[in-house]
């Protein structure tokens, strides 16, 4: 028979009892089998056969020869009828149109050949029967998967959960980019990968459709079945979310509603818009957005670093209301900036009563419609805050940057510019967007209850303050407390400062406070303590900080305090105070003085490198051209 009407590399032909459409290197293989028997039976009776669950027993066995791909193992599907029809046909289907499997082989090749994760098939058998025929399909199996439904019943980390439904809601999206319409999409024919940010495979082609690439959107159809199945099935997450929410949840590129514009480039089209649109090279183009949404949860440095972003976006659409998604530490450092309209607080849990958290926000976010999401934290926790957000644009890192998967929650993305210094990274942000960031101004403010509260502290010590940060919540960090003592005698002796310790609430700073000031000498003012605004007060009216890399220290930078800043374990390039006091920088992170090493995130050992000289070299320099000046 004729190859035309097979796919580019499969061959039709005749055999005894009906047809079989093959890949070229199986055809012999399989038209031997055909002489004898079934391709169903002939995989029950192999002695390597392990049996896979699905509507019926699938047999898999070991590929007798290389396949399309070379995998190591072959399921073989015999048809079953499914729905009430499956009551009077069972396995037959009528002679109407191109066999079943003829039809999903060549579903199965397009949507390869257009970059849809599918398993090749080997092959697929006719086997007449009067007016009907029943028949089997040959697929390669991919190892070390396992069904999104199986992921989603046995989870109970929410984070996973929503993980793995951000991983199928790219998959439909590589779908409908493909033009490929899986009509029984489902949370059964969805395989996961075991690394969480490996894409998802689909399976099961045999009612697919396939339309030119662009021509119609099957998303919300693909994802309302997938959504209908996940309830079904009784998952954890469905329980919780409910239909609606679930919809929200598995993100997509073609989130927009079906009225909007799409905009074309040449560089390609631009995403659905609702508002605006941004188009590569050219920034946002149209009406200002109405709503916009900032995802940054917590890191009080990296909240620190995106005010600049607020503060841009603010000035350059006055009328847009921002609203910035954050836990609850940051939020009292941020509070009643006059960038942010509101605020969503996301209340973050451990254990099983993190669905309750993430309950809440689901709760905070219903009925809102974003038109532009900036997904600035890279932590998977952020990424299911943004799938939560029901946004017509996500715009998020490149994929070497986006860890945790950020890049699987977003549907734009900045281009790759390699690693820089945080806060540049965040800048970027409004580069993509046409936003100029400077002035870059970061908008921390006092009320006047709080400038009281300032003055009557700083009245009571006769000397000028330096506020010193003892600690971290990450312990690599950490200078050591002998260090500390000495620098805080040497602080009070020879330059006249008056040290404050300053920091958080928790068991690590008050240990390590309590052990300085039990070796120092020096009269120290101990203000550890919960409250993060009287911590930016104190920072704003002393002469001089000294701390590690942690959020006190971007909080000095903000405030334009000058800050001796100890680096061995994070990389000074990347995190130090952006643009400002580069020269009372103490660089431990530095294998030997001078190093000229590269801009990149990786960590190092370093703290143990650092001397009180060291340290007492920076304060001098500090205290001769910030102070004395």
């Amino acid at each position: 028979m004729s190859t035309s009407l097979a796919p580019k590399g499969y061959t039709r032909r005749r055999h005894p009892r009906g047809e079989f459409m093959a890949w070229e290197g199986a055809v012999d293989h399989i038209a031997s089998i055909l002489e004898d028997t079934t391709l169903y039976e002939w995989a029950k009776s192999r002695e390597d056969r392990l049996d896979l669950l699905g509507r019926s027993l699938v047999p898999s066995v070991q590929a007798p020869l290389p396949g399309p791909e070379a995998r190591t193992r072959w399921a073989v599907r015999h048809y079953l009828r499914g729905g009430a029809v499956a009551t009077q046909l069972g396995d037959l289907y009528l002679r109407i149109g191109r066999p079943r499997p003829f039809r999903e082989i060549t579903a199965i090749e397009t949507a390869r050949a257009r970059g849809v994760r599918t398993p090749a098939a080997v092959g697929g058998v006719t086997y007449s029967c009067g007016a009907a025929y029943r028949c089997d399909l040959i697929t390669e199996i991919i190892p070390d998967v396992r069904t999104l439904a199986d992921l989603l019943l046995d989870q109970k980390d929410l984070a996973c959960s929503l993980n793995d439904l951000a991983r199928a809601g790219d998959l439909i999206s590589a779908l409908d980019d493909a033009g490929v319409y899986h009509v029984d999409l489902n949370a059964h024919n969805i395989l996961l990968p075991e690394k969480s940010d490996e894409p998802a495979w689909v399976v099961d082609f045999d009612r697919g459709r396939v339309a030119e690439p662009g021509s119609r959107s099957f998303t919300a159809s693909m994802k309302h079945r997938l959504v209908r199945s996940i309830l079904k099935i009784g998952a954890p997450i469905g329980r919780e979310c409910g239909r609606r929410e679930l919809v929200n949840v598995i993100p997509t590129n073609k989130s927009a509603p079906a009225s909007t514009l799409r905009a074309t480039t040449k560089e390609g089209p631009a995403v659905p818009r609702a508002t605006g649109a941004i188009i590569p090279g050219m920034g946002w183009q149209g009406p200002p957005p109405k709503e916009v949404c900032i995802v940054m949860l917590s890191a009080i440095g990296d909240a620190v670093h995106v005010l600049p972003v607020a503060t841009a976006l603010k000035r350059a659409w006055p009328e847009t209301k921002i609203t910035w998604v954050i836990q609850p530490v940051p939020l009292r450092m941020v509070q009643n900036h006059p960038a942010i309209d509101e605020f969503i607080v996301f209340h973050r849990r451990r254990g099983l009563s993190a669905w309750r958290g993430v309950y809440d926000l689901i709760k905070q976010m219903r009925g809102r419609q974003f038109d532009l999401l900036l997904g600035l934290q890279v932590y998977l926790k952020a990424g299911l805050a943004t799938a939560l957000a029901p946004a017509t644009l996500k715009l998020g890192f490149d994929l070497p940057r986006a860890r945790d998967g950020q890049w699987l929650f977003t549907n734009v993305r900045i281009p790759s510019r390699g690693h820089r210094h945080v806060q540049d990274q965040y800048l970027e942000f409004l580069e993509y967007l046409g936003i100029n960031p400077t002035p870059v101004e970061w908008g921390l403010h006092f009320s006047e209850e709080e400038r009281v509260l300032q003055a009557d502290f700083f009245q009571e010590i006769q000397r000028p303050v330096c506020a010193v940060v003892i600690a971290t919540s990450k312990v690599e960090k950490n200078w050591h407390v002998e260090g500390y003592a000495r620098v805080l005698e040497a602080l009070e002796r020879e330059h006249g400062l008056q040290p404050v310790l300053l920091g958080g609430p928790s068991t690590i700073e008050r240990k390590m406070a309590n052990e300085i000031l039990k070796e120092t000498d020096a009269q120290v003012i101990d203000q550890l303590g919960d409250n993060l605004r009287r911590l930016m007060w104190i920072i704003d009216n002393a002469k001089l900080v000294i701390s590690p890399d942690t959020g006190p220290l971007h909080i000095s930078r903000a405030l334009g305090t000058p800050v001796v800043a100890l680096f061995g374990h994070t990389n000074p390039k990347r995190s130090g105070p952006w643009r400002a006091f580069e020269d009372l920088i103490v660089d431990g992170y530095a294998e030997y003085p001078g190093e000229p090493y590269p801009l990149t995130p990786k960590y190092r050992e370093g703290m143990k490198r650092i001397t009180v000289d060291d340290v007492l070299e920076k304060v001098a320099i500090a205290v001769d051209l910030c102070i004395d000046s």
